[in-house]
């Protein structure tokens, strides 16, 4: 699994390398079925502060579906660890949806149910 960092601000880039840390260890039991996961960290209002770090998760697995998740803290890494969290819940679901429809007969995925 291939992790991307981005990010504008120089005080997010300083938490670059715990970033990728957190995300292989969050995504450990999953990489096999990932190709790339992309961070993005942003200051929404700048000098200003408060709840203004934004992260932004983006996970691609190796079917091509996208998972994205955001969240919002007062520091990055807080921001990082809520958008994570997000994004596994995220993941969760998807694999029981599709675990569920490879379950049904095709006339039930026929009709929509």
């Amino acid at each position: 699994m291939q992790v991307l960092f981005k990010s504008m601000n120089p005080d997010a880039r300083d938490i670059s390398g715990w970033a990728h840390e957190r995300v292989r260890f969050v995504m450990r039991r999953l990489a096999p079925r990932l190709s790339r996961t992309t961070v993005q960290l942003q200051d929404l209002d700048g000098l200003r502060h408060g709840i203004d770090k934004r992260c932004t998760v983006e996970v691609v697995s190796q079917d091509g579906q996208r998972v994205v998740a955001k969240a919002q803290a007062r520091d990055w890494k807080a921001a990082l660890v809520l958008a994570l969290d997000k994004c596994i819940e995220a993941l969760k679901r998807t694999t029981a949806k599709r675990r569920v429809r490879q379950k049904l007969p095709a006339a039930a995925l026929a009709l929509g149910e």
